[in-house]
């Protein structure tokens, strides 16, 4: 299981990455690289349950920690994702060049 894992960090390496829980960000970034590119939606919209969904800051704890528990791989991928988010952030600010995270 964690050499799918690894593949999946070293695919992440090669996308521009968005988060959903910064939408505004991302479609600023995929603008960047993407200027063709239109948007017409919400970052809630593929959630199944529209702007009425839970986010995990309102998650109950318990609820949070099984998730988590049940969850470890796919959390490793989205740790990952985040600090390659943050890193084209800046980026695409101008503060550092484009490149892999460690």
């Amino acid at each position: 299981m964690m050499e799918d894992v690894e593949r999946a960090i070293e695919n992440l390496d090669q996308c521009v990455v968005g988060l959903q829980n910064d939408w505004e960000t991302t479609k600023s970034m995929i603008w960047h690289f993407f200027p063709w590119l239109e948007f017409n939606d919400s970052a809630k919209m593929n959630t199944g349950r529209g702007g009425g969904a839970e986010t995990r800051d309102e998650l109950r704890s318990e609820l949070e920690r099984v998730i988590l528990n049940y969850n470890q791989c796919d959390m490793k991928v989205w740790e990952h994702a985040q600090k390659r988010f943050e890193l084209q952030k800046r980026a695409v600010l101008g503060d550092v060049k484009y490149g892999n995270v460690k």
